[in-house]
């Protein structure tokens, strides 16, 4: 409504009451609809008979199926879990954790005793309080996290006693499972922190090492004091060299499938001297060709198998049997060791060629035997070649040497024929040699393959005409040695070369 300047009432709009009109009549016209529908039904025969309530009944059905499979979405989208169990070393561990980081202290605790007694009467006890059975919740980076301990019907074998069969499951709401490894990951860090470790020390007693005495109290590096920075150079050196193994690369395989249902028994069953429970995984999917999961179990034994740290078992001649010698060594690579022209590559297709012809030799009548003789002066890569051969096919060695004095022709024969499966047998012939002779067409391929991508053709001639250069006779072994000494600057090991005659 307007008003005018003199105070005269002026006239007032009638839009809102027209739209107030209109709205009453669309609102009553929408009743009349519904109830024209609800007269409708409730006189049609066909309705009242229950094909309207199979109707209804039908969509409440649909309703419910799509509230479960929309939770089993969520759950499976947006929920992660972490389960262990009590055979794992990591429990305890995970129990400490979740007690110290809870909200709050749990008022249901179970307790485990631990009693140490010295030789003169000294009693030391000590007390493990850990959350008990039920539901637990704790916040970790700011996440609520619910976890679960329960306790199964069925009992394991655990040193030397049976024990009930526990798990504890963490849950909570998000898509990333690294959130929960790191917990376990901190979890275990604490716990090793506490740990009391000491240097221990072991001392040669016959042919066998044995532990001298009690572990030693350990002692800080920044104790020693060397000159200049020589400790911080040889514990950079020797870090560098242990982090420099090989490591597998894991390469994960993305598949689609509908489920992956896994399943635990009541029953226990037998494993590695322990009763463990008895469990099932089942792998669904749609399709009709059987392979797609075979091929899946088969990518998941190659990629379990290729993490699996195998080594070069070296088998030595003790009297009258083959004893191991020594840990199984790293594998070597079988381009890592260069020979003259293609004999590395002659003596990998013969021998390739000979493990594949058994059943030949058997029609013929001749014994399955293959020789090698390597001849040449020390550091040539006689034992070395020999080692990654062994390493490239799978096969351990056996070491003997002729000139022992305990040998004899029985004995020879007696091992000969109790060998280890799989083996190759490099045998010492005691030989001598004056002469030293490398080849100067080694130094580019050894200089190459030493560095790989970081040096250029023209460095590896470089250091190849240097070298030649020297007029000196030398081994392999020592090129490497040299080449080691600066295997962070290439260019370095081609201006100190001068110091190969030194070394001689």
């Amino acid at each position: 409504m307007w008003w005018s300047n003199g105070g005269v009432k002026g006239t007032s709009s009638q839009t809102p009451s027209v739209d107030i009109t209109l709205m009453e009549t669309e609102r009553g016209q929408s009743h009349s609809l519904f109830r024209e529908i609800y007269d409708s039904l409730s006189t049609n025969p066909y309705f009242g008979a229950g094909a309207g309530l199979a109707g209804i009944g039908l969509g409440m059905s649909i309703l419910r199926r799509l509230a479960i499979v929309s939770n089993a979405f969520f759950r499976r989208r947006f929920i992660i879990s972490l389960e262990i169990n009590n055979e794992d070393a990591a429990y305890p561990w995970l129990l400490n954790y979740i007690n110290r980081h809870s909200v709050r202290q749990t008022r249901h605790l179970s307790v485990h005793t631990a009693v140490r007694q010295a030789e003169s009467g000294r009693t030391l006890t000590t007390f493990s309080y850990l959350p008990g059975h039920g539901m637990h919740y704790l916040v970790h980076n700011y996440r609520w996290i619910q976890v679960e301990r329960q306790r199964e019907k069925q009992t394991i074998q655990r040193n030397g006693y049976r024990t009930p069969f526990e798990t504890v499951t963490l849950t909570t709401i998000g898509a990333d499972v690294q959130f929960l490894k790191s917990i376990l990951d901190k979890a275990t860090a604490e716990a090793l922190a506490q740990v009391e470790t000491g240097l221990v020390v072991y001392q040669a007693v016959g042919p066998d090492w044995r532990r001298f005495g009690t572990p030693r109290r350990k002692r800080p590096l920044a104790s020693v004091v060397l000159d200049g920075r020589l400790s911080d150079e040889i514990h950079d050196d020797f870090s560098e060299f242990c982090s420099s193994a090989q490591s597998f690369l894991l390469l994960y395989y993305f598949i689609s499938i509908n489920s992956v249902e896994r399943q635990r028994e009541k029953q226990t069953i037998q494993r590695n001297g322990y009763r463990t429970p008895f469990e099932t995984v089942t792998l669904t999917t749609i399709g009709a060709d059987v392979q797609f999961l075979k091929s899946i179990l088969d990518k998941a034994t190659a990629e379990a198998l290729a993490q699996v740290e195998t080594g070069l078992v070296v088998y030595q001649a003790v009297g009258p049997d083959w004893r191991r010698f020594g840990t199984p060594r790293r594998k070597r690579p079988l381009a890592s060791v260069v020979l003259d022209g293609r004999l590395s590559d002659e003596i990998h297709d013969d021998f390739s060629e000979f493990c594949s012809s058994a059943q030949s030799y058997a029609e013929r009548g001749v014994p399955y035997r293959r020789g090698y003789l390597f001849y040449g002066p020390p550091g040539s890569g006689k034992s070395s070649f020999i080692a990654a051969l062994a390493s490239h096919f799978g096969y351990s060695i056996c070491m003997l040497s002729l000139s022992e004095r305990t040998l004899d022709d029985d004995r020879l024969n007696h091992l000969l024929n109790t060998p280890p499966p799989k083996f190759i047998f490099l045998c010492y012939l005691g030989c001598y040699c004056e002469w030293r002779l490398l080849l100067f067409t080694y130094l580019t391929i050894m200089f190459i393959r030493f560095y790989g991508n970081r040096v250029s053709d023209e460095m590896a001639y470089k250091f190849q005409t240097s070298a030649t250069a020297l007029g000196a006779d030398l081994s392999p072994a020592q090129i490497q040695g040299h080449l080691l000494l600066h295997k962070e600057d290439p260019q370095a090991a081609i201006n100190n070369i001068s110091m190969l005659i030194a070394a001689t």
